[in-house]
């Protein structure tokens, strides 16, 4: 929100210095984001009058200007500016002038034309184009003509002014205005607040009632609908001190009448629209509900499609607004306009907000209603426009208004102890000092024994409750007043909890294989389940739509981190970024049914993923990643976690490669998936490389792991080590070997570890080759060959019987 230094001084006495004013407006809720020093860096810049005008003999695009600047001093300079004129009134910058951005002004000639100066234009003088008339946005800026002649320029054209840009919070709406802030800074200061008033002079020879009808359709959406008519105005442009007060707050200059209504917004923060009163078909304003595909074109001249939950400000033959957010283009003032209709609402902030976001449309007004404002506010605003069109307009106000409003917003009340005001704020406010600062802020308060009785203005509906009023005091008071004191009472030392640790402990072991962690939104786009390849009755597919995205692209919470990280992978390849190891730790939402009858079940999950390219970067390996490197990763995470009793079985999964995907099982139990990524789902996320990711639940990580060291002695006997190259169908899992070897050799056996696998000419077709290392060890003795090749035997004849496993020859 814009604020002007000098406007301010308008409604109340300001005493404090620009810097000073900031901190102060910050310490009440509003925070400085910076200031605009207007004028500044211009020294020596006058009114001057275009006395002559001839052509450059040299040059057909310049003009050599003779001006009057003051006190019988003439001056000449060359331009090649277009747009002046004689007669008119320029600003000009003088020999040894300053201009914004250290610009100086030097005599000088221009093909041969001594040039004692420069006209300026508005950007010259660091005005933004887009606030100035659209007439002079281009070439040199035109000032009054009834200005006095060597005037400096920031006093004649009230640039003298700091404009600070204040952080209003969304549950402060009467302080979106200049009057909101003056009333702050009156309450702070002491200082009286002068609001300002409207006199109305009625023509009482035609009433407003007897030009224009209106109907309210749905008094919900709009509580209240008030318009006045203007007849026999004059569209003119506005006087300067209307155009820089506006112009001061960011907006543009157009005419006397909408400068009017902007005027208004700015000051009282009540949006206003006026309407051409013969534009107005039928002379009948209808607010109801829009036709569904029912178009409007708006000022900023953009066709609208509307929808049937949208309210609209109509006549007897179409939309001519859309309420609470733009007017139409159809019945816009303009030049030829002479009667206007002025339209103050008060319109559903729900309703605003959800039309402007669906229009993708945002204006001054509906930024202001869709915080919720005060239908009190309307009359004065409503008075003060129609006074200020009768006198800049030269136009007469009808007799009455129309004014829909079936149900009045009255004041609230609230009881308060000042007792209970001292003992939550921490410091010793006086009785006196709290009725002062309440009043300040325009709250009635009334002593009703040892209570306050507070009469809360409807423009405070922020107010609800002791603590709001409590809040009030002590923003006022002054928080820099409040003592310091220690905390008292018992406390408790903060810690992490025993998941907590664990969790800190998987993100340690990650980042020791060479991952980097990824943190995804929550919020994924639902398409990303087709490219997963997902079928139409996959729980996964079972997400929470958000009510309100913020994009698109995040339209449903997640029920898995698969997604999330392939588009980073995708997003690293688009930035040249090929070899990506990533893990993330992060919740999937996961509802039992929908529309939602319960909070939906929330669980951690751990994920990776490594593109092919990841290998050399991680472990220098001159190949390409692979399913087992992921796979080893895994088995390297579970054994540094203390995880016995775990096990891989081959399966299949929608978004995996067949044939290269794998379950995890941690005591029995389903924990996970891994695999490469099929083809499919690379390409849907434009991934032009092969990628391998897993998905665990970490609870069951949690349950299954075991992070309390046990001290082993060192063995004191030797080992006895026994290699087995294996023959068996291809078909058969080398981890169910594995297993069946600890079956039949656990007493003994110490270690079994696969270090070969192989399949080729030496090997029968449909066949592999699987060759074991084992270690076989006691604590309490040396073990002999006859013992070893005992068990070694057993293995044998296990492996022939379930698998037809045979020896290698």
């Amino acid at each position: 929100m814009l604020i002007s230094y000098n406007w301010l001084k308008d409604y109340v006495k300001v005493n404090s210095s620009t810097e000073e004013l900031a901190h102060q407006l910050t310490m009440l809720g509003f925070a400085d984001e910076g200031k605009d020093y207007q004028g500044e860096g211009i020294s020596k810049v006058v009114t001057g009058k275009i006395t002559e005008i001839t052509k450059h003999p040299d040059a057909d695009k310049l003009q050599i200007c003779q001006l009057d600047v003051g006190d019988g001093e003439k001056l000449q300079i060359v331009t090649g500016a277009q747009n002046v004129k004689e007669g008119q009134t320029v600003p000009v910058a003088l020999v040894g002038s300053h201009l914004p951005g250290g610009v100086k002004i030097k005599k000088g000639k221009l093909r041969g034309v001594p040039s004692l100066g420069m006209l300026c234009s508005g950007q010259e003088l660091a005005l933004d184009k887009k606030i100035l008339p659209s007439n002079q946005q281009n070439g040199i800026l035109i000032l009054p003509s009834d200005l006095p002649l060597g005037q400096d320029i920031k006093e004649a054209y009230q640039l003298n002014d700091v404009v600070f840009d204040l952080d209003v919070t969304g549950n402060r709406p009467d302080c979106l205005n200049m009057v909101g802030i003056a009333r702050e800074v009156a309450s702070l200061t002491g200082e009286k607040l002068n609001l300002p008033t409207a006199d109305i002079a009625e023509d009482s020879s035609e009433k407003t009632s007897d030009c224009i009808k209106v109907t309210v359709e749905d008094t919900e959406l709009c509580p209240r609908y008030s318009a006045r008519v203007v007849k026999g105005i004059k569209v003119q442009e506005s006087p300067l001190w209307l155009q820089r007060k506006i112009q001061s707050l960011g907006m543009r200059p157009i005419n006397n009448i909408v400068d009017i209504t902007n005027f208004i917004l700015l000051e009282l923060g009540q949006p206003l629209h006026a309407f051409d009163l013969n534009q107005v078909a039928g002379r009948e304003i209808i607010v109801r509900h829009a036709a569904k595909g029912e178009k409007i074109v708006t000022l900023d001249e953009q066709e609208r499609v509307l929808s049937e939950e949208m309210l609209v400000i109509a006549d007897k033959s179409r939309a001519v607004a859309v309420a609470g957010v733009m007017g139409g283009l159809n019945s816009e003032v303009e030049e030829t306009t002479t009667d206007v209709l002025i339209e103050a609402a008060n319109f559903s902030a729900v309703s605003v907000r959800r039309t402007s976001k669906a229009l993708g449309l945002r204006s001054e007004a509906s930024s202001r209603y869709e915080k919720g404002l005060d239908p009190n506010l309307i009359d004065l605003a409503l008075d003060r426009a129609a006074s200020l069109m009768a006198e800049l307009g030269g136009g007469r106000i009808l007799a009455g208004k129309i004014d829909i409003y079936p149900k009045v917003r009255q004041p609230h009340t609230l009881a308060l102890n000042p007792e209970r005001i001292r003992m939550l704020i921490g410091a010793p406010v006086a009785d006196e000092e709290i009725v002062k600062i309440l009043n300040g802020l325009e709250i009635k308060v009334q002593k009703e024994g040892e209570n306050y009785q507070l009469t809360i203005p409807t423009f405070r509906q922020d107010l609800l409750r002791e603590a709001d009023i409590v809040e009030e005091i002590a923003r006022i008071y002054g928080f820099a007043n409040i003592p310091s004191a220690r905390l008292s009472g018992a406390a408790l030392p903060g810690g992490k909890t025993e998941f907590d640790r664990f969790t800190d402990k998987v993100r340690e072991i990650m980042l020791s294989l060479g991952l980097n962690e990824a943190i995804s939104y929550s919020f994924i786009n639902s398409n990303w389940y087709d490219a997963l390849r997902l079928s139409e009755d996959d729980s996964l597919r079972l997400s929470i739509p958000l009510a309100n995205p913020l994009t698109e692209e995040q339209n449903v919470m997640r029920t898995t981190l698969v997604p999330g990280l392939l588009a980073a992978v995708a997003t690293n390849l688009s930035r040249q970024v090929k070899d990506t190891a990533l893990f993330e730790i992060g919740a999937v939402f996961l509802p039992e049914s929908l529309p939602l009858s319960e909070l939906p079940e929330e669980k951690l999950k751990l994920g990776a993923v490594l593109s092919s390219k990841a290998a050399k970067t991680l472990w220098g390996e001159t190949a390409e990643a692979d399913f087992f490197q992921l796979k080893g990763c895994l088995e390297l995470l579970l054994e540094k976690l203390g995880v016995k009793n775990y096990r891989f079985v081959q399966d299949k999964a929608a978004y995996l490669h067949p044939g290269r995907t794998a379950v995890l099982y941690l005591n029995d139990e389903k924990a996970g998936l891994l695999g490469e990524v099929h083809p499919d789902t690379a390409d849907s996320f434009e991934i032009n490389q092969r990628v391998y990711i897993w998905e665990i639940d970490l609870n069951l990580l949690y349950q299954a792991s075991d992070l309390l060291p046990v001290y082993n002695p060192l063995p004191k006997y030797p080992a006895i080590n026994r290699d087995l190259a294996l023959v068996a169908e291809e078909k058969t899992s080398a981890a169910d070997i594995t297993a069946l070897i600890w079956q039949n050799g656990k007493k003994l056996l110490e270690d079994v570890v696969l270090f070969d696998v192989y399949q080729g000419d030496q090997v029968k077709a449909g066949c592999k080759s699987l060759a074991y290392s084992l270690t076989y060890r006691v604590a309490d003795r040396t073990l002999t060959d006859e013992e070893v090749n005992q068990v070694q035997d057993k293995i044998l004849a296990e492996l022939q019987a379930k698998f037809g496993a045979e020896l290698r020859g």
